[in-house]
């Protein structure tokens, strides 16, 4: 009786610890998703709210892409999973993505 209290506990532990690392996951950090939006990004995006133009004519700016109010979170995470002609498939990881997704939209106004 012991070893199953202990297997259960031991499990519920295990998937609130899961849980807590999803939504670490989720929350993303901006300086990070800067960084990976500088590295990768920026030779077709304006990747910065106050750069001057260097990115592609065809990409839209990261500021623009904040400012749509249909362009949140719940439509990144998506879009940024799915291979998209003239871009380039980084297949980014969850984190790198929730990442991206956190700087983006901190250039919202």
């Amino acid at each position: 009786m012991t070893d199953r209290r202990t297997l259960r506990t031991l499990t519920a532990a295990a998937f609130v610890l899961l849980l807590a690392g999803e939504a670490a996951a989720q929350q993303g950090d901006v300086q990070r998703g800067r960084v990976l939006a500088q590295s990768w990004c920026a030779s077709c995006h304006i990747v910065a709210g106050d750069a001057a133009r260097t990115g592609a004519d065809k990409a839209p700016p990261f500021a623009v892409i904040a400012r749509d109010p249909q362009k949140g979170p719940d439509y990144l995470r998506p879009w940024l999973t799915q291979a998209h002609v003239g871009m380039p498939d980084f297949s980014l990881s969850r984190r790198e993505m929730e990442d991206l997704i956190v700087y983006i939209g901190s250039l919202a106004p």
